[in-house]
Order: structure tokens, then sequence, then C-alpha cells
């Protein structure tokens, strides 16, 4: 399970990506690029623990 400050950075995270993918820029946005790192990143850590 990922600490209180671990799961609010993954709601500004979902936040930060849903408004750059949906600024109405077209193509790709390389803004994204290390959010979705850093989600992977949580998200991996919150299934290892679970596995646990």
């Amino acid at each position: 399970m990922l600490s209180k400050k671990e799961k609010k950075r993954v709601a500004e995270l979902h936040k930060k990506i849903y408004d750059l993918e949906h600024s109405g820029r077209r193509g790709f946005c390389p803004q994204l690029i290390p959010l979705y790192r850093e989600m992977q990143t949580l998200y991996r850590k919150q299934e290892d623990l679970e596995d646990e």
C-alpha cells in the first residue's frame, strides 16, 4: 500500500496528465514523458507491495 504522500502524488499526476492530454494540443506533448515515468514507478511500487 502506498503512503498518504504517494497517494496524493498519484492524484496530482492523474490531474496533470489528464490536463495535458486534453489541453487541445494536437500530437504528443513531451511534458508527459516524465509524468508517465513517475506514475509507472508508483504503480510498480504498489503492485510489489500488494504481492508481498
